[in-house]
């Protein structure tokens, strides 16, 4: 019986405006359309990590720019395909960088935040499933 309601529900997410299905980012044409943003080219080093690890660690000179540009400059970057960052929700979304070329990524400054801010959100986000997880009822009987 459900089943029946399953292509309705996907027109509706189809059909539905940004902010009724969560807050995606805003990708246009495959690049990041909400704000500013920094384009970096990367290192052979960077590009192999960005597509195998999904990491950009930055150089003093691209941790520079950004710092003039976006007025932080954080130490690494997670990176996200632009497609997956249009689908996932941002919540807690911060310095990451959109493969948008084997050997470019772009910056939105929207999601930037300096290394002690990252470590204290990563923190926080790792304590809520802490205590989601102490205060979840056992998924078993005894």
């Amino acid at each position: 019986m459900r089943i029946r309601f399953a292509p309705l529900l996907l027109l509706v997410l189809f059909v539905a405006p940004r902010p009724v299905r969560g807050d995606a980012m805003p990708i246009v044409a495959g690049r990041y359309s909400g704000g500013k943003a920094t384009l970096l080219t990367l290192t052979a080093q960077q590009a192999l990590t960005a597509r195998t690890k999904r990491v950009v660690v930055l150089t003093p000179s691209q941790q520079r720019r950004l710092l003039r540009e976006a007025h932080v400059a954080p130490t690494v970057l997670d990176v996200s395909l632009p497609a997956v960052a249009a689908l996932d929700c941002t919540d807690f979304t911060f310095n990451v960088g959109l493969l948008i070329a084997p050997t470019e990524i772009e910056v939105p400054h929207r999601y930037l935040v300096s290394d002690d801010e990252a470590a204290r959100r990563t923190k926080d986000f790792e304590d809520s499933i802490l205590l989601d997880a102490a205060e979840a009822p056992e998924s078993h009987p005894q």
